[in-house]
């Protein structure tokens, strides 16, 4: 029905970032026995993965540099990337991106692989990324791993602090695991059928426990410690690198399984 709340399955099935786990995934309802639509970050995760295998006992990383450091460093053997624009310590900081490595083939192989993600993300995610005013597709890229990552990078020192190397300002020292957790969390990827394992029952959209709240006591001034005695008893799960929950909806009496199906 158009306009109606999509209604989703928990599913199994192996993580992007180590295939040798499995993490939660939530699956449409509708899309659970067909084929999945695939998304052009397949491709993506194909490439960061052979970069992966091809850098092998080599370092690579991604340093967001503020600008006065920058002409500290030799960097004939770096890929400038653009700017991102971040706040950090309550205070806008214009970094400097760069990919450093000491195969440069690799790193211009990373930048151009990471760059094609940034020009492929959606609005959805252009959308909570913008703040950070990335200045090319690359940067579009950090700007998203900088919101959506669960792999964050180390940040420091703080700016009036004396430091005589200068830097580098923000450092992430596994940029590929750093960008599959990104397209994991964003959601830009999902498990093809034959993977997933989907748990028992019909789930609903995830929610953060404020929206549980409203929709619950339909109040939309309602807070979650309104309504805990009724969250601690239902059945749910944590959707893997975020606040928001998903509950179970087919052992619910009607009148709360519709209040957590439809949209406040």
């Amino acid at each position: 029905m158009p306009g109606s709340t999509p209604v989703f399955r928990l599913g199994l099935a192996p993580s992007i970032v180590n295939p040798r786990y499995n993490r939660l995934w939530l699956i449409p309802l509708d899309g659970i026995d067909t084929a999945v639509d695939t998304s052009p970050f397949d491709s993506i995760v194909a490439e960061f993965r052979e970069i992966l295998i091809a850098l092998g006992e080599h370092d690579l990383s991604v340093r967001g540099m503020l600008a006065k450091y920058v002409d500290n460093y030799t960097k004939s053997v770096w890929v400038w990337g653009g700017r991102i624009h971040p706040e950090i310590y309550g205070e806008m900081c214009h970094l400097e991106l760069f990919v450093a490595g000491l195969d440069q083939g690799i790193a211009r192989r990373f930048h151009q692989t990471a760059a094609r993600a940034g020009a492929l993300i959606p609005n959805r995610i252009r959308d909570v990324a913008n703040d950070l005013c990335p200045t090319t597709a690359f940067a579009w890229w950090m700007a998203a791993l900088w919101e959506f990552s669960t792999i964050e990078p180390d940040v420091g020192p703080h700016p009036d602090d004396e430091c005589k190397c200068g830097g580098p300002f923000a450092f992430w020292d596994d940029p590929i695991s750093a960008s599959l957790s990104a397209i994991e969390a964003a959601g830009l990827v999902t498990p093809q059928p034959g993977e997933t394992r989907i748990l028992v029952g019909t789930w609903s959209r995830p929610m953060s426990k404020a929206e549980f709240a409203r929709l619950v006591l339909q109040n939309r001034k309602a807070r979650p410690r309104g309504v805990q005695v009724i969250f601690d008893r239902l059945e749910k799960q944590q959707v893997e690198g975020s606040t928001k929950w998903s509950f179970r909806l087919d052992t619910l009496d009607e009148s709360l399984r519709k209040k957590l199906g439809d949209s406040p």
